[in-house]
């Protein structure tokens, strides 16, 4: 068990990396898919995907606040 809480800051890392190289290569297929809605449409997603990738790395920062505070 020592084994993964010396690792996991690596594990949680790759996780994140995993769902953002995902979502990255999904992104042009996304994109066509919501270009029935317009340029305002694809602009949201956009958004969508950055605000997401920051909620991700603002919701890890706080998990270890709060482990730390422990």
């Amino acid at each position: 068990m020592s084994w993964l809480k010396r690792n996991e800051p690596a594990i949680a890392a790759a996780i994140i990396m995993a769902v953002l190289v995902a979502g990255w290569l999904m992104m042009p297929r996304l994109m066509l898919l919501v270009s029935g809605g317009g340029p305002l449409a694809g602009l949201a997603l956009a958004i969508a995907f950055i605000l997401a990738f920051f909620a991700l790395l603002w919701l890890r920062a706080r998990r270890q606040r709060r482990l730390e505070g422990d």
